[in-house]
């Protein structure tokens, strides 16, 4: 884990948020057993990939970052302890992801709406084939701004937090064949946690497709 101080390119982030998406990754890798790989699409700052890294052991993990600013930032926090790619992370991540392995992708919001009406997340999302992938959702203390359009959207009545995961986790089993681990959120942070390797109807017909 890296040494954060003063000039550690996250602390830019405010405290109360910095330790709202760490708590919610500290927690859901309590499910990803020891010696899982971790790729990380979106590198950032680092903040998750420091995280990650006080969870796992470093030459497991591989985090990539398009920015320039970004990607020199995460090499002068963490050297040469994780592998770390520059360049578009959706050509270079693919080729790393192995089906045991966990995917990490930090979308800038509203990550479970985009997917759900075939937004380009979805289209990323359906070329993920891991055992767990871990995703940030829509900051979690707006959601209220939404009950009333997600319930007519969904189909279900969407009133907190919990009753909007259990709307959205059919979307996620019927599109992309995937079921939920688990979940959390803190503050404004929302992450999600899926099992990648659960089969349901619309993943199979994709990947007898792709056998074709």
């Amino acid at each position: 884990m890296a040494l954060v101080t003063d000039t550690t390119p996250y602390t830019e982030i405010p405290e109360a948020h910095r330790v709202a998406e760490t708590q919610c990754v500290k927690e859901l890798c309590q499910h990803i057993p020891t010696g899982t790989p971790v790729v990380e699409f979106f590198g950032g700052m680092g903040l998750l990939t420091d995280v990650f890294l006080a969870n796992i052991d470093p030459s497991h993990l591989v985090t990539c970052e398009l920015d320039c600013k970004l990607y020199n930032g995460l090499r002068s926090l963490f050297g040469t302890d994780i592998d770390i790619l520059h360049g578009d992370a959706l050509e270079l991540c693919p080729e790393r992801v192995t089906p045991d392995c966990l995917v990490s992708l930090d979308f800038n919001k509203y990550t479970s709406l985009q997917m759900i009406l075939g937004g380009p997340h979805q289209a990323i999302l359906k070329q993920i084939n891991a055992k767990y992938i871990h995703l940030t959702d829509c900051a979690s203390f707006r959601l209220h701004f939404h009950w009333a359009d997600y319930t007519k959207r969904f189909g279900l009545p969407v009133t907190d937090r919990e009753s909007y995961v259990q709307a959205i986790v059919p979307f996620y089993r019927d599109i992309l064949g995937w079921d939920l681990i688990d979940w959390r959120a803190h503050r404004g942070a929302f992450h999600l946690l899926f099992d990648g390797t659960f089969s349901a109807p619309d993943r199979r017909v994709l990947t007898e497709e792709k056998k074709k």
